[in-house]
């Protein structure tokens, strides 16, 4: 599905500040990088992917917050959902940290949000052994879909199609693998928060 990283950055972020307290999201960074353009390496590599460089995506990020810091925010959280701009959300919060560019603010990255490994193995603790795909889909974020929003996942259209299957995992369990994206959301909830209490607490 396109769009998958955003719709589940949004809505994990708004559980996330619930959780926080006093915290507002800002609008979703749809494009980040995702590899070379030409030739296509990557991500880039699947129809419908969008990519910027590293240099753009990270002066993007540089330029939202400063903005926010201009608007008097005092500590601005970094995270995202995609792998390939980890790396670049990283550099920019450390160049920018109590800088005078954001007025003393404090600017961090939070790579718990991505942890991606704790969500396959909750799914090992589900007893859930997931095959790998040929495309560039894997559980950890379809079944996070499907808590979210099940129209998003296309499992009805996926099943008239003939191909309820993903990961050798059939997707028609939908109560139970409903609760297991509720589950995985829930834990990236809660890892994220604790480091986001640790940072700031520092």
């Amino acid at each position: 599905v396109l769009g998958k990283h955003d719709l589940i950055v949004e809505a994990v972020s708004l559980k996330l500040a619930a959780d926080l307290g006093k915290t507002l999201v800002a609008p979703t960074i749809s494009f980040v990088p995702q590899g070379n353009i030409s030739p296509p390496s990557m991500h880039m590599r699947y129809p419908g992917t969008i990519s910027l460089s590293e240099n753009k995506f990270q002066g993007l990020l540089e330029d939202i917050t400063m903005s926010l810091a201009a608007g008097g925010f005092q500590e601005i959280i970094i995270l995202g959902d995609s792998g390939p701009s980890q790396h670049t959300m990283d550099k920019a919060a450390h160049l920018l940290d109590r800088t005078s560019q954001v007025r003393g603010a404090r600017v961090i990255f939070v790579p718990e949000f991505y942890n991606y490994d704790a969500m396959r193995q909750l799914l090992l603790e589900r007893g859930i052994q997931e095959a790998p795909e040929n495309f560039h889909e894997e559980l950890a974020f379809s079944l996070q879909l499907l808590a979210i929003d099940p129209t998003a996942l296309r499992l009805d259209e996926r099943i008239n199609a003939g191909h309820p299957m993903l990961g050798g995992v059939d997707l028609r369990d939908r109560e139970k693998l409903t609760q297991v994206g509720q589950d995985i959301i829930s834990r990236r909830v809660a890892e994220a928060s604790a480091a986001i209490r640790a940072k700031l607490s520092k």
